[in-house]
């Protein structure tokens, strides 16, 4: 009868606290509210255990500097490894049957090799900044664990800024915003040239800092596609100057703008608006590149076609491993240029033709023996291209061209 009782007695023990089940105080099982690592020393007590069921305490995964099960006062001490883990500890009942064994899992709340990650409008870190502004931008740290939940609690009571620039450079940390306590926003104003290392570390709740991370900054020289001008198509045979510019609203403090024209046209080679003289023959690419604090942009480019149906006459290219048969000076000329003979010996009789863009003759001479060179005045000619033809009998030996201007 009394073994009946206490059985009885027992079950009913057993039937009641079946309804809740074996839990740990404190709850370590969220990483929100997780266990520190050592050197802490955690002590838990069981919860929802039978009053008259023993207990059989053991660690069954994970690494601790210390485990000390209490059985008979079901309590437990750990001290965890310092290194992020789940450990999973083991409540067996001494009495088979008083209650279902238990594994209950805790988290540790270890951020070694950890550092926060960095958000800037959704991207993780700005990395290149245009050179010619200051701009301003905020950054956002935070810290990740591999066990958080979604609704679990902030892993970190602080956060730890720091900038390195070079001793010159004008970037500063504006402000940081609390964001919770947590000096986890920070707003940043970038100096016109410079590059930059942000760093931040974040302080766990156990009072541990995680290692830094860095976002670093580089800057860059900005192409300023696409180039304007006051063309699309190069008149044949004009030398009418071009206007080639840049749009004012896209103009950085700092740059130097660079040209790079088609062959035979000419023009100032820097310059935020340039004027380009084309030669009325041939169109071709205007290149634009900038420089600005040591950096280089890339190169855009602008296609200028010459008018349809414009066939400028071909030149006789002299063996580019010689000096011309002939120079032209100045070219291009406004009042005069001077022809200069160079091949032939001056025993030889000379003879020069001068054609306009359209091919039509409009000069001829001859230089006489012993005479290298020859003026021909230019105050009555038009505007343009023309091309020289040096002959022996009816035989072009080289053909130069100039310009002349008014």
């Amino acid at each position: 009868t009394t073994i009946a009782l206490a059985l009885c007695l027992l079950t009913s023990q057993v039937a009641l606290y079946s309804q809740s089940a074996i839990q740990i105080s404190p709850n370590h099982t969220k990483s929100g509210v997780a266990a520190c690592p050592d050197p802490t020393i955690n002590e838990y007590t069981l919860l929802n255990v039978p009053p008259s069921c023993g207990v059989n305490i053991s660690l069954v995964e994970g690494e601790a500097v210390e485990f000390i099960p209490d059985n008979d006062n079901k309590k437990f001490l750990a001290a965890w490894a310092d290194i992020p883990q789940k450990v999973k500890v083991r409540i067996a009942p001494v009495q088979p049957g008083c209650f279902p064994i238990t594994e209950i899992e805790i988290i540790v709340l270890s951020i070694t090799g950890f550092g926060p990650s960095f958000y800037s409008n959704e991207v993780s870190c700005p990395g290149l900044l245009v050179a010619g502004k200051v701009e301003s931008f905020s950054m956002l740290a935070e810290l990740f664990y591999p066990f958080k939940g979604q609704q679990d609690p902030p892993l970190a009571n602080f956060y730890e800024w720091e900038l390195q620039v070079d001793s010159t450079s004008q970037w500063h940390i504006n402000s940081i915003s609390p964001n919770g306590n947590t000096d986890q926003l920070a707003l940043l104003l970038a100096d016109l040239a410079y590059p930059a290392t942000l760093r931040a570390r974040a302080k766990s709740k156990c009072g541990i800092w995680s290692e830094w991370r860095s976002c670093e900054i580089s800057r860059y020289a900005m192409s300023f596609c696409p180039i304007k001008a006051s063309i699309d198509t190069a008149r044949c045979g004009s030398t009418e100057p071009v206007i080639f510019f840049i749009t004012p609203s896209n103009l950085l403090t700092g740059y130097t703008y660079h040209w790079i024209f088609p062959d035979g046209w000419t023009g100032n080679a820097t310059g935020n608006a340039i004027l380009v003289t084309p030669n009325g023959l041939n169109g071709g690419f205007v290149k634009m590149y900038a420089t600005a604090f040591g950096y280089t942009s890339d190169t855009c480019e602008l296609y200028i076609p010459i008018e349809e149906g414009c066939e400028p006459l071909a030149l006789d290219e002299n063996d580019k491993n010689h000096p011309p048969a002939f120079r032209l000076f100045p070219n291009p000329a406004l009042e005069q240029i001077t022809l200069e003979s160079n091949s032939l010996p001056l025993s030889y009789q000379r003879k020069y033709r001068i054609l306009n863009q359209y091919g039509s003759e409009v000069f001829a001479f001859e230089l006489p023996y012993g005479k290298n060179s020859f003026t021909i005045p230019l105050r009555d000619w038009s505007p343009g291209v023309y091309l020289v033809q040096q002959l022996i009998g009816d035989r072009i030996l080289s053909t130069q061209r100039f310009v002349v201007l008014r």
